[in-house]
Order: structure tokens, then C-alpha cells, then sequence
């Protein structure tokens, strides 16, 4: 039966051209899924590790993690002094970072609305001097060594045109400022260590460029000399340090650097792997498909076996043969075609300014593996059914001329199918999470099994229609009505990718729109600005305040803290001018607070006379009576927990302006926009965003998450057309006679590939039809028993993916009716 099958593989082999598309392109997500997230893993932690691998010692903030807005206390100078005169201590730097803005930048776009692209900004950072503790290296160039002399990446250089020596205006804390470019940097193998790119500059001019109102480190890095223990160097560093700074280990200090990266993966990984199962899956329908049509063409062939003693145990095990032997073959080409999808998804990521490095691309053997393994048993599985039957070929069959062909609806399979859908519908009307999953997945089952009929009840209602397209029409709806079973298997893959893209289309925008509508129902301020480090130039606010369209201005000082271990900040503002904005009271008066504090009352608890316990950056901690309670509302979250003036001096004397809510009349938001753009352009830690922030945020996220999910969704509609083109190619093969015979009673050429493009519409429009029809459904189920918001129809997004189907159908005929021009009458009609 081996020899057989690889004999059958051999000669056959065209007809299982695209079954090997369907592995390839399945193994190939998987691969791709894999290396991606592994590369970034790997790269990531090589590069922290290798870069900070000197790092004996790190100290950062006690409450490191209490960081509102950007805004730091920050590390003094005078404890890298004290950290440098440790015994054991080879070397100490401080590193900075702050923020800038490149104004003279030749690939800025005029951007009308504000969005979340426009404030990426580069990171600033202080040369280190000591070579051992710079995680940075120099490409071209040299280092900065005073003021206006700057360092930039080379992933920055090259997208913003920047070349060695070049000048650039650059944002500082007090304006703008001009920099020459010594150098060109990169971070290990990959470009910076930042999102937004890596510039540096020398101390004391680099705090100024980061926006730091006062010399302050974010961290301070420590070399041991070797006569210590790390742990025992950590012990004798945080002895000198002042309340409010920790000394941690290197090893410590990485991991906790690798801790962004690896809760990006933690969402990354899953997403990807579950793509590549769901294309694994969709695969599995064109296989099956694939192999049913050739085992209905080869059932002379498979009777004449049964005829010479081959039993049907034989029969089925040399097509498992065969199965193993194609998903050998396509999982080999899988990993090829997984190489080309990594490079591809790396520039996707790339373009959508994901926090991830350029990382190397490698294929290990344990992806190797895994694809050969993953592939081999999809085919195997998905040839199971398809044996199962050949098995069943009775050695009569060999005395037919032609396979026969059901062209009836089966009535026990319809009862099935209808009480499947009846019950999963059902079962999601409930808003129990476990029956809602049991109903989505009885509902597809169930529209699965209603395909033959809906395929023949479909083909007969377009007779008449197709008809008046001449005898081509008419036979295209009678094909199709011959053999619904074949149409509907055919289908299943493009149902399945119209199904969820459909579902992700309507159910993600719907939740969307309700959700955004809902925050913004909460948002009273037009504009926000903001510093990101440090405070705000007292005249950048006066300006600003004299902006034709601006109505209401309410000026803040914050002071970052904790409170029920989460951000805060403490926030003084005038009481008036809170209010002009939009900001009220349930309980209490902003003007009334006295020695106390106003917060906001996100869980419906807060109340007058509750004491509030807060912790600073440097773990001081301080209570305060609550003596007024803020309406829920976008601001209330933004300005945090309100003080008087007076109480704010107490706390913390030097906290400066650092913000400001806007109120704008609503027929010059876009021309004060642009003007609060070009006011804030030169100062680097200046950030300018549309009040309704939050609301702009979950839209970008929604957008982003429904435009990757269906293009990755878009992977299962082509591995649909795919396998489109080979049921109706192969059906060439297993209608020779039949199309020998049209021709031979004087059909034309011309009229029989019409015949099989119209067949491969109708596929195509029933598919796209039942697949959008049961999407929108299911969305309407989900959001119905989530109750997380109303049905929203897109019709123009619809009518997109409506189009797309029509056009799979028209693409998937190309194939086929060429091979019907190659059809020899006088061939065909004598197949036996």
C-alpha cells in the first residue's frame, strides 16, 4: 500500500497542487507566528542583558512604578556622588531620559486632527562616559561632548533623513534649540532601546533638551570592582542612599527591564498562535475537500483494486499514505513560506509602531519540528473522512462509466442541521457565557451542515435567473444542483473567513462606536496640554490662554503620588476656573477645601468626611480628609485627587504648572489645535491632545485590533480561493465525459468556460452570502447577551466584503476555464 500510495502521489501529484498551497500556507502562519515571537523574545532579552551585563547594582525610586503623566521625582545628583564613593564600586553613571521634539523635521506630514502618532516623541538620554555602562554604541561619529552637540539613532537617522553633522532644531524645556549631529548610534543589533528613537547629549546641557526643570537622574547604574558579591555591593549601596531611593541587583534590575517586552509577547504570542490555528484550520476543509473529489474521480481506479483482492482496510490505508506523504511535502514548503510570512509580519509590526526591535529571524529546529509534525497531522486527520468512504467502493463500481452524483437534499441531515441552528441561536439568546459558547458553536456546526441544502434550494431559485444568461446559465445552476454536497464543501472555507471577518467588521465597530460614545458622554475639556517631564514655561501657558477660540483655561500643579496602590497625583487648581471647564461636584465645594482633598467617585463610594492615604515617589506617606467628591468624568480622572493652593505648598513646595484644560468654542476646535501645535512645537516635553483622550485611545485601539484581525482573518479567505479554484480545476478532470459530450453536440468553447465562471459566481455569492449572513447574526447574539453595545451596520465595509466574495468567485474561474480550452472532445467523450 506505501509503494501504491507513493506511486498514486507520483502521477497525480498535479491534483494536489493546491492541498500543498493550503499546508504550506497553514505550516507557514504557524512557523512565521512562532519565529516572530521567539526572535523578539530573544532579541529583547540578548540585548538587555548584553547591553546592561555590567550593571552590578541599580538605583532607582522607591516607588518606581509611580509615574503619572511621564512625571518623575527623579534621582539628585548628590546620591550619584555619595553611590561613587562606595567601596567595591568600580563605576557609577546616572542615566537620564526625557523627552524632545525634532522641529525641523523634513518628513513631518501637516496632520489636521490630533491623534496618538503625533506625540511619539524620541527619548533623551545622557551619554555615559563609561564604556562598560553605556548600553549604546557608535556607529559613525563621535560622542557629544558639551552643549547643542546631540547623538541620534540610526533607525531615527534614516527615517528623518538625518546624516553625520548635520544640524537640527530639537524642543527643549525653554524653547527651541539648535544640535549638531556627531554621531550615529545603535542598540546592540537592533536600532535604540526606545520606541520613538534614542537621542542623547552630554551633561548638564542634556537635562535641559529632556525637559527637566532640575538636574535629576531616572536611574543610577553601578560597576562593581569585582571584590564584592552583587547582593553585598547592593547591601552597601542602599546604606548611603537617602529615604526614598532602593538599591537592586543587576539581575534584578534586568528582568524588571525586560517586563515591558514580555507583557507585549504575553498578548502577542496567543494572538499569533491563534491565527496560525485558525488558517490550520480553514486548511483542513480544503484538504478533506481535495481529497474527496480526487478519491470520487479515482473510484475506478479504487474498485479495480477492491476487484484484485485489495480489502477495504487496504484501500483506506494507502490514502492515509498518500495524506502523510502531501503533508510531508507541504509542511517542507510551509517552513519556506513561513520565512517570507516573518519577514513579511515584521515589517507590519514595524509600520505599526509596535514596541518591538528589528530582531533576527531564526529558524530553530524545534520549529522545524513542530511545523513538519503540526502539518503531517492536519492532512492525515483531514483525510480521514475522504479514506473512510473510498473504503466503502464496492468492486461493482468499476463497471460504471461515471460516478454518480446525489442531487437531493438529505431530509435526516436537514432536520440535523435546522435543530442545530435553532439550538445554538437559542442557547445565545441566554446571557450565560457557557451556553453562549456552546450555542456559537452549535450555530456553526449547524450552518456547516445546512450547506447542501442551502446550495440546491440556492441553485434553483437562481435557475430562472441564470437562465435568461442562455444555456451557459442554465447549466451552471443545474451543476450545482447535481452536486450540492461538493458545492457546499467547497464553500466552507470561504464561509468560515467571510463568517468571522464579518463577525470582527460588525460586533468590533458596534462596540466601538457605543463604547467611545459613552466615554465621550464624560469628557468636558477640549484640549489638554501637558508636560511629559518637568513643568510648563509660565509664558508658553499665558499664550495660550490669549488663543482666539479659547474660552476657559484651568491651570494645573501636580504632584505625582500613590493612593490604594494605584497612580494619583495630587492636583491644585483654581476652583473657578475647574468649573468653567466643565468639572463638578456631587458632594462638597471645589471652592471649600480647605485643609482636605476633593477625589473623584469612580466607584460610587466616595464620600465626605472618608480619609484618603497617600504615598510620594519618595515613600513619605500623608492623609488627608476627603472634603468634596468629584463627578465621574474624563477630567476628574485626568486632574486626580483636587488641593487648594495652600495645601499643595505644604506637601510639596517646588511642584510647579504642569498643565492645563482647555475650553474651546466648538467652530474654531481644529484652528485652535493647529495653533496650540505651533505655540508647543519647540518645547520638547510639551505634549498637546484632544480632551476626549480616552475616547481617542479605545478608538485607536479598536481600529487597530479589527484592522489586524481581519488581515490576518484574510489569510483564511484566501486559502478559500484557493481551494475554489482547485474543487472547480479538478472537477474538470471528473466531468471530462460530461463536458466531451456538450462539446460534441455542438457547445462552444467559449460557451462552456462561460458555463464554469458562472458556477464558480454562484459558488461564490452563496458562500459570501451565508458566511456574511451568520457573521452579522452571531455579532447580534454576542452583543445582545453581553450587553456591551447596539448592533451598528457598516454597509459600506459590508458592501466591501460583499464585493471581495464576488470577486473570489470571478479569480477562482480563471484556472479552470483554461483547462476546459485544453479539453480534447474526442479524449473526453471516450473516458471510461
Amino acid at each position: 500500500m506505501w509503494s501504491i500510495a507513493i506511486k498514486t502521489l507520483r502521477s497525480n501529484l498535479s491534483r494536489f497542487v493546491a492541498t500543498l498551497i493550503a499546508i504550506a500556507v497553514g505550516v507557514g502562519f504557524l512557523t512565521a507566528g512562532t519565529m516572530v515571537t521567539n526572535s523578539i523574545e530573544n532579541s529583547l532579552g540578548g540585548e538587555i542583558d548584553t547591553q546592561y551585563a555590567a550593571v552590578s547594582t541599580a538605583v532607582v525610586l522607591r516607588a518606581a512604578d509611580n509615574q503619572r503623566g511621564g512625571q518623575s521625582a527623579g534621582i539628585p545628583v548628590a546620591e550619584l556622588t555619595a553611590v561613587e564613593g562606595v567601596s567595591g564600586v568600580k563605576a557609577a553613571v546616572g542615566e537620564v531620559q526625557g523627552f524632545t521634539k525634532l522641529v525641523s523635521d523634513p518628513t513631518a506630514k501637516d496632520q489636521e486632527d490630533d491623534d496618538i502618532a503625533s506625540n511619539r516623541q524620541p527619548t533623551v538620554r545622557a551619554w555615559t562616559t563609561v564604556e562598560a555602562l553605556n548600553p549604546l554604541q557608535l556607529t559613525e561619529g563621535r560622542a557629544p561632548r558639551g552643549d547643542a552637540e546631540v547623538t541620534v539613532d540610526r533607525g531615527f537617522a534614516e527615517d528623518k533623513k538625518i546624516s553625520l553633522n548635520d544640524t537640527v532644531e530639537l524642543g527643549t524645556v525653554s524653547g527651541t534649540a539648535k544640535a549638531k549631529v556627531v554621531g550615529i548610534t545603535k542598540f546592540g543589533t537592533t536600532n535604540a532601546p526606545d520606541v520613538a528613537g534614542t537621542i542623547t547629549a552630554a551633561e548638564p546641557w542634556v537635562f535641559t533638551l529632556g525637559g527637566l526643570t532640575e538636574p535629576a537622574y531616572h536611574q543610577i547604574l553601578v560597576q562593581g570592582d569585582g571584590s564584592v558579591s552583587d547582593g553585598a555591593l547592593r547591601t552597601k549601596v542602599q546604606a548611603v542612599l537617602s529615604r526614598g531611593y532602593k538599591a537592586e541587583t543587576g539581575s534584578t534590575f534586568r528582568e524588571d527591564a525586560k517586563g515591558e517586552s514580555a507583557a507585549i509577547l504575553s498578548v502577542l504570542r496567543p494572538v499569533l498562535q491563534g491565527f496560525s490555528g485558525l488558517a490550520l484550520f480553514v486548511c483542513c476543509f480544503v484538504i478533506a475537500n481535495t481529497f474527496s473529489v480526487v478519491v470520487g474521480q479515482r473510484i475506478r481506479e479504487l474498485a479495480l483494486m477492491r476487484a484484485v483482492a485489495a480489502t477495504p482496510r487496504q484501500i483506506r490505508r494507502s490514502l492515509r499514505y498518500e495524506g502523510i506523504g502531501i503533508g510531508v511535502i507541504g509542511s517542507v514548503l510551509g517552513l519556506g513560506v513561513g520565512v517570507l510570512i516573518t519577514f513579511i509580519l515584521s515589517q507590519v509590526l514595524s509600520a505599526l509602531s509596535l514596541d518591538l526591535p528589528k530582531a533576527e529571524i531564526t529558524l530553530t529546529p524545534t520549529i522545524v519540528i513542530t511545523g513538519l509534525v503540526v502539518g503531517t497531522l492536519i492532512t492525515f486527520l483531514s483525510v480521514q473522512l475522504p479514506a473512510w468512504r473510498a473504503g466503502r467502493t464496492a468492486p461493482i463500481e468499476a463497471m460504471r462509466e461515471a460516478t454518480l452524483e446525489p442531487g437531493k437534499v438529505n431530509k435526516v441531515r436537514l432536520g440535523i442541521a435546522l435543530a442545530l441552528l435553532l439550538g445554538g441561536v437559542g442557547a445565545m439568546l441566554t446571557k450565560n457565557g457557557w451556553l453562549l459558547a456552546l450555542g456559537a458553536f452549535l450555530f456553526l456546526i449547524g450552518t456547516f451542515l445546512l450547506g447542501p441544502a442551502l446550495a440546491y434550494w440556492f441553485a434553483r431559485l437562481t435557475r430562472p435567473i441564470f437562465s435568461k444568461l442562455g444555456m451557459s446559465g442554465r447549466l451552471s445552476s443545474d451543476n450545482i444542483a447535481r452536486n450540492p454536497k461538493r458545492t457546499s464543501t467547497t464553500m466552507n472555507a470561504l464561509v468560515i473567513g467571510l463568517l468571522l471577518v464579518t463577525l470582527v467588521t460588525v460586533a468590533g465597530n458596534s462596540l466601538k462606536r457605543t463604547t467611545v460614545d459613552e466615554i465621550n458622554k464624560y469628557s468636558s475639556a477640549d484640549y489638554l496640554v501637558g508636560a511629559r517631564t518637568g513643568t510648563i514655561d509660565d509664558a508658553l501657558l499665558d499664550k495660550i490662554s490669549k488663543v482666539d477660540g479659547v474660552t476657559a483655561i484651568a491651570r494645573l500643579r501636580q504632584y505625582p503620588v500613590m493612593t490604594d496602590d494605584h497612580p494619583d497625583a495630587l492636583t491644585a487648581v483654581d476652583a473657578k476656573d475647574l468649573q468653567a471647564i466643565g468639572v463638578k461636584t456631587e458632594q462638597g465645594s471645589l471652592g471649600k477645601l480647605g485643609d482636605g482633598v476633593a477625589v473623584a467617585n469612580f466607584d460610587g463610594k466616595a464620600k465626605i468626611g472618608d480619609v484618603k492615604e497617600y504615598t510620594d515617589q519618595l515613600g513619605t506617606k500623608f492623609q488627608l480628609p476627603v472634603t468634596a467628591v468629584l463627578e465621574f468624568s474624563v477630567d476628574a480622572f485626568s486632574i486626580g485627587s483636587v488641593v487648594s493652593n495652600e495645601t499643595l505648598a505644604k506637601i510639596a513646595p517646588e511642584a510647579g504648572e504642569t498643565g492645563a484644560l482647555l475650553k474651546v468654542d466648538n467652530d474654531k476646535l481644529k484652528p485652535v489645535g493647529k495653533e496650540l501645535k505651533q505655540l508647543t512645537a519647540g518645547f520638547g516635553n510639551v505634549q498637546v491632545v484632544q480632551g476626549n483622550i480616552f475616547g481617542r485611545v479605545v478608538e485607536t485601539i479598536f481600529n487597530f485590533l479589527i484592522n489586524a484581525v481581519n488581515g490576518l482573518l484574510g489569510m483564511s479567505v484566501v486559502i478559500a480561493l484557493i481551494g475554489i479554484v482547485n474543487t472547480l480545476t479538478l472537477s474538470i478532470f471528473e466531468r471530462r465525459r460530461e463536458l466531451g459530450l456538450l462539446r460534441a453536440v455542438g457547445m462552444l468553447s467559449q460557451s462552456v468556460k462561460r458555463m464554469i465562471r458562472l458556477e464558480a459566481l454562484q459558488m461564490s455569492v452563496l458562500g459570501t452570502l451565508i458566511g456574511m449572513l451568520s457573521g452579522t447574526l452571531l455579532a447580534w447574539l454576542l452583543l445582545r447577551a453581553s450587553d456591551l453595545g447596539k448592533l451598528e451596520i457598516q454597509w459600506g465595509r459590508l458592501g466591501i466584503l460583499f464585493g471581495i466574495g464576488i470577486l473570489i468567485g470571478i479569480v477562482a474561474a480563471i484556472a479552470p476555464t483554461r483547462r476546459v480550452t485544453k479539453l480534447n472532445v474526442l479524449e473526453a467523450i471516450t473516458v471510461t
